[in-house]
């Protein structure tokens, strides 16, 4: 019975959330997005591994509305050039995770320097991984380049 109350403050509370220059927490959650290189040759694959970690000292659960949990994106000047949702089907199964004191889970992809028009060219960008919880909380920016 103890548990309804931290879902309805964890959902209170993601609301409230928005991106800046520290981790986004939620009520003792950290969202940190994590490349596998801050510089990568044109045409070659980026890691990325978006990590929640339950930082308090309760257990908590994060509640989400379909099978994705997570997503990633890609931005430059001109905008958001990637975005997982584009390419991604999720199951309308209502889905959860459970982490409790000092837990974590992660969540892995990549992205193979595509855009909607095409490859993505030589220049500086920035990613950011979601976690697609109602709503969607994000982590920080992380930069990395391209290069030719």
């Amino acid at each position: 019975m103890r548990r309804i109350p931290l879902v309805l403050a964890v959902a209170v509370l993601l609301s409230a959330c928005s991106q800046s220059a520290t981790e986004p927490s939620v009520v003792g959650f950290t969202v940190t997005l994590a490349l596998n290189s801050s510089s990568v040759a044109s045409g070659q694959p980026l890691g990325w591994t978006l990590t929640v970690a339950n930082a308090g000292n309760v257990a908590g659960r994060l509640d989400f509305s379909s099978g994705c949990q997570a997503n990633f994106l890609v931005r430059n000047g001109g905008g958001e050039v990637w975005n997982d949702k584009w390419v991604t089907a999720c199951t309308g199964a209502l889905t959860y995770v459970d982490l409790g004191p000092g837990e974590s889970k992660q969540y892995r992809g990549s992205w193979r320097q595509q855009t909607s028009t095409g490859a993505a060219l030589p220049g500086s960008y920035a990613a950011e991984g979601e976690l697609l919880t109602s709503p969607p909380v994000s982590s920080s920016a992380v930069t990395f380049a391209i290069r030719r």
